[in-house]
């Protein structure tokens, strides 16, 4: 998490700096710009959803208490991951950085390996029959195209 933490400082850095120094092609920056605002939207579709029940922080060991299905979750398990990945191309593709794709290949690694040690807590949890059929509804970072349909819901949705 320390790692991620500072990868994420350092991006930001580069980003900002890139944004004032850089001049950058117009239709980058608005693309970028509205690859920024889908994730702002995203991640607070998420946040709400998650209000009532507190996540642990990526990387973390517990066995999970709870599985989440309602808000962004219908479409795919890792809607907080998928909004930052969304940040961080737009960042990326709105001063066209080269140190900014980088690190950007280097946070979605993170986001990637993280989700999937997420994913491995589920399945050795007492969630694990449930988080199996939750699997197949929904998409790990892309939705699915079931999860748009009524009959391609989880149980209770």
């Amino acid at each position: 998490m320390k790692a991620l933490v500072a990868v994420s400082y350092l991006a930001a850095a580069v980003y900002l700096f890139a944004l004032w120094t850089i001049g950058g092609i117009l239709w980058q920056r608005i693309a970028g710009l509205l690859f920024q605002i889908a994730a702002a939207i995203l991640f607070n579709w998420a946040r709400k959803a998650t209000l009532s029940n507190r996540f642990t922080a990526a990387f973390d060991t517990d066995e999970p208490k709870f599985l989440f299905k309602d808000g962004p979750y219908r479409f795919v398990r890792h809607p907080f991951y998928v909004s930052y990945v969304l940040f961080w191309f737009g960042s990326s593709l709105a001063v066209n950085s080269l140190i900014l794709w980088l690190l950007f290949i280097v946070l979605i690694t993170i986001y990637v390996i993280a989700a999937l040690l997420e994913e491995k807590k589920f399945q050795k949890s007492p969630f694990a029959g449930d988080y199996a059929v939750y699997t197949k509804m929904t998409g790990f970072l892309f939705p699915k195209f079931s999860a748009f349909t009524r009959q391609g819901r989880p149980e209770g949705q």
